[in-house]
């Protein structure tokens, strides 16, 4: 039995997950994001090395039991937001809901957690917290290594769902853009994506992603070389 090929496998399936969305469709665990992430995503360039496929994969296995455990509570409770003033649209699940959005995130070192969420998390909440009509949600990070748990409570932050709208309807023009034939992306920012992004890519092959260097601000169709 090859278990180093059984392992592997393990770690590089691929469930389809987004392969099919709309155009109009964002997951709200990229609301958080910046545009360029966020675009990434959209059009299926983000990649990751073993090492971050294998955490994710940790994160998914601690996510998955600790939701078995609970009752009296929705789990993957489905939710849809139509962004004002758009077709767009989120849609997702809420980990855990009873009245309260609870998001599980798992962590391989807590201590970074301990004072307070990121911001792509607190942002993914909000989403939610609209989409079910409730003002409150807490955010419980669990450290892999050793099942330790920090919370954070979060209230509903009308302004900063007003930023994600913006930047969700810049994504989706210049996503469009590229569906027509161009090739401009949002440059990098110096948010941990971007700079994971580049580290990503040479832990993986050395094979840089198409994106990798493009710092050209992006055009409209007509404008683009």
């Amino acid at each position: 039995m090859d278990f180093r090929k059984i392992i592997d496998d393990i770690i590089n399936y691929d469930d389809g997950y987004g392969k099919d969305d709309p155009d109009e469709m964002f997951h709200p665990s990229s609301a958080g994001f910046c545009r360029r992430q966020i675009l990434l995503n959209k059009l299926g360039l983000t990649k990751h090395s073993m090492k971050t496929k294998g955490s994710f994969l940790t994160g998914k296995i601690i996510h998955n039991f600790i939701q078995e455990k609970l009752s009296n509570c929705e789990i993957e409770k489905p939710i849809r937001l139509d962004i004002p003033d758009s077709s767009l649209y989120f849609k997702g699940k809420i980990d855990v809901f009873d009245g309260i959005v609870y998001d599980l995130k798992t962590t391989s070192d807590i201590y970074y957690n301990i004072e307070g969420p990121k911001h792509e998390h607190i942002a993914q909440v909000n989403v939610y917290m609209k989409a079910v009509g409730v003002d409150k949600a807490q955010i419980i990070y669990i450290d892999k290594r050793n099942f330790r748990a920090v919370f954070h409570d979060i209230i509903l932050n009308e302004n900063l769902l007003t930023d994600i709208y913006s930047k969700i309807k810049d994504v989706y023009e210049i996503y469009m853009m590229n569906k027509e034939g161009a090739d401009v992306l949002f440059p990098a920012c110096p948010c941990y994506q971007c700079i994971s992004e580049i580290e990503d890519v040479r832990d993986r092959d050395n094979t840089p992603l198409r994106s990798e260097g493009n710092t050209k601000e992006p055009q409209r169709k007509e404008s683009v070389p």
